[in-house]
């Protein structure tokens, strides 16, 4: 019989999880199933921004003569210019470093990147320590990730280096020395391997070197390995991933929202449940906070600075909950009769984001796509836009007389028209236009800066602002708009999908409170691994099995000997191979024999050996033997000195006469098949 591809069974290997990432804010896991490596995202962990000081000397826009004409004793960085010896300013009760900002990327030093296989990336924030990874590494691997994220996450980071552009600001690296390490926070131990930002060409070069897929899109890696991007809800194709090897299947979930009023198409886990494994991150950073009830009181902030002559600042990330924002601003101040005040969205890729989210419909909510239907648009920012309510600027400028120049779209007003509402990067308040509009609106108290993003201490971004200029009164509100599933969300989603392990950072079971407001609570039975940064964990999972190939030489030589049911069995020998992550047997060479001391035994066989025959044969040995029943499963044949346990699919010989296990070994060796 001709058979040219069969199954074999062999021992199965560990998996593995790497945390190479600050828990939980940054995501960046190395997962090891077996010999195949994956790195789970890739971001920059960019909350240490916080502790630089804002990356331009204000008004560094006017030119040389200009400067003269204005006093600087006041500005928030006025003290840290470029020629500034002194590496550390010290910031209340902190120090800030006066220095070209560094980038903090994952801790992916330890790993051999030559030998990984492949990253998938879940939305377009995850993504901002990639060129890292494909231009600057031995990486040779394959980038995945849905095409929003990847056009989406090229516009991120070529924000990210424009706003890094403009620092004029020079390096100066005496604060990675360890006289000044010690006065900074712990992440800061490991500063040797932070980095200037990468530049555009390497973004264009990575960005050509990730393969898009759709949601739902099985990607076959390897014969044993499927990737599936599946709807997150966070933002426009962020996804989960789904990973199924032959016998497995792993979840990932990484940023999601289950609000069901956003724009991004809704959260899918239809395909996550019963999985084997599911690795939960990246929660929202602020449970108490809803997310409604914070974007009413942001409104109501809003209404009453722009209602008293002033202007408001919201600092916030270019895609993602911006884009819900502006709309329910716009219909805000309409319901309040508020017409005539502008909105700006001030980013140098303001044009090409509020444009591409309208042609994806596909990617949006049922509501969103409905609208492409009647024939509308899914967003009102064209209109916003044709009637006066939306600008967009690349960036912004400042004259002497305080007045705003917009730079980038002709046909726009020269000037900003106050009091206005502007959106604008960068969230932490050290780099972007957002450093000119604090510069020029911080003195009055009439205006007002409104804090939205949850992963930036909005007292520390705002530190240096108020400590070196004593002018600074412009009010400030904190109102975190986290569309993320919280901690009674991820509860209530670990309890429909079921996972036979969880996997969630450490810090998520440590709330001194037993509310699930608060915390992560593991269903009783469940198994769990509890991670944190730099830990190697190993996921305890079950397997007997590996799929493999039979060689078609070797297949052809296998003669099948006995028929069980439906199964076909045949004992033969052959060489197994493993390479590039694929399991095949081959038949032996004569070279082979002799390198690998060829010597085949008997492989035995059997099914359900009754252990009455068993009592039968050692009674015709002359051995007294009795069979006594332990449970459902377990059954003993005892004799005097030694017993037999069959116990499913093992069985024990335990005895400490060596003549009496030989000839137990014989009678159970007799009732199985060759």
């Amino acid at each position: 019989i001709t058979i040219p591809q069969t199954h074999l069974c062999i021992t199965i290997l560990q998996m593995k999880l790497y945390c190479l990432g600050l828990d939980p804010i940054a995501s960046c896991f190395l997962l090891k199933i077996g010999h195949v490596r994956i790195l789970l995202d890739c971001a920059l962990e960019i909350e240490s921004l916080l502790n630089f000081l804002p990356n331009q000397t204000l008004l560094s826009s006017l030119e040389d003569g200009e400067k003269q004409k204005k006093p600087t004793e006041s500005l928030p960085n006025s003290t840290h210019s470029s020629s500034s010896s002194i590496p550390l300013k010290e910031i209340g009760v902190d120090h800030k470093i006066c220095s070209r900002i560094k980038y903090q990327i994952p801790c992916v030093g330890g790993i051999e990147l030559n030998e990984l296989d492949v990253i998938l990336i879940s939305n377009p924030q995850n993504m901002t320590a990639l060129p890292f990874i494909s231009e600057h590494s031995s990486f040779k691997g394959k980038i995945y990730a849905t095409d929003p994220t990847i056009q989406l996450g090229k516009q991120i980071l070529d924000e990210l280096v424009y706003h890094d552009s403009q620092s004029n600001i020079k390096d100066n690296a005496d604060w990675q020395s360890s006289e000044f390490l010690k006065k900074l926070p712990s992440r800061f131990s490991r500063t040797k391997d932070w980095k200037t930002l990468y530049s555009k060409s390497d973004i264009d070069s990575c960005i050509s070197k990730i393969i898009p897929l759709s949601f739902a899109q099985n990607e076959k890696l390897y014969s044993n390995l499927t990737v599936t991007p599946v709807s997150s809800g966070f933002a426009i194709g962020a996804c989960n991933w789904i990973i199924r090897t032959d016998y497995e299947k792993i979840v990932y979930v990484a940023d999601s929202s289950s609000s069901t009023s956003r724009h991004p198409e809704s959260f899918h886990i239809d395909q996550m449940r019963n999985c084997d494994v599911m690795i939960l991150t990246k929660l929202t950073s602020e449970p108490l906070y809803n997310p409604d009830m914070m974007f009413q009181e942001l409104c109501s902030h809003l209404g009453k600075t722009v209602g008293g002559g002033g202007s408001a600042l919201i600092p916030c990330h270019s895609s993602g909950v911006v884009l819900d924002l502006i709309e329910l601003v716009h219909l805000y101040l309409s319901s309040l009769g508020m017409n005539s005040i502008p909105l700006y969205f001030v980013t140098p890729v303001g044009d090409y984001i509020l444009s591409y989210s309208n042609i994806v419909s596909e990617w949006l909510c049922k509501t969103r796509q409905e609208k492409v239907f009647l024939p509308e648009p899914p967003f009102l920012f064209e209109e916003m836009m044709k009637n006066g309510r939306l600008f967009r600027f690349t960036d912004v400028k400042v004259t002497t007389d305080g007045i705003f120049v917009p730079g980038g779209r002709q046909g726009q007003p020269s000037n900003l028209k106050e009091p206005c509402i502007v959106f604008t990067g960068h969230p932490s308040l050290r780099c972007g236009p957002v450093l000119r509009f604090l510069e020029m609106w911080g003195s009055s108290n009439k205006n007002a800066i409104c804090f939205i993003e949850p992963d930036f201490d909005h007292k520390e971004a705002l530190a240096p602002f108020k400590h070196l200029n004593s002018n600074f009164s412009m009010r400030s509100f904190y109102c975190p708009i986290d569309s993320r599933i919280n901690f009674a969300e991820a509860n209530s989603l670990i309890m429909e999908v079921k996972p036979k392990h969880l996997v969630i950072p450490k810090s998520y079971t440590q709330s001194t409170s037993n509310n699930a407001l608060r915390r992560i609570i593991v269903p009783e039975g469940m198994g769990s691994t509890l991670i944190s940064h730099l830990t190697i964990n190993t996921i305890p999972f079950k397997r007997s099995f590996e799929k493999g190939e039979m060689t078609k030489n070797l297949a052809m030589d296998v003669q099948p000997d006995k028929i069980v049911g439906d199964s076909v069995i045949a004992s033969f020998f052959g060489l197994l191979d493993y390479r590039d992550n694929r399991l095949s047997i081959g038949s032996f060479s004569s070279a082979d024999k002799k390198k690998f001391n060829y010597n085949p035994d008997r492989f035995l066989w059997g099914h359900n050996i009754d252990p009455l025959e068993v009592v039968n044969q050692l009674q015709k040995r002359k051995i007294d033997a009795v069979m006594e029943k332990e449970n459902e499963t377990t059954s003993i044949v005892r004799t005097e000195g030694g017993f037999i346990r069959f116990k499913g699919n093992e069985t024990n010989i335990v005895t400490e006469v060596p003549s009496l296990r030989t000839q137990m070994k014989e009678v159970v060796v007799s009732l199985l098949n060759e």
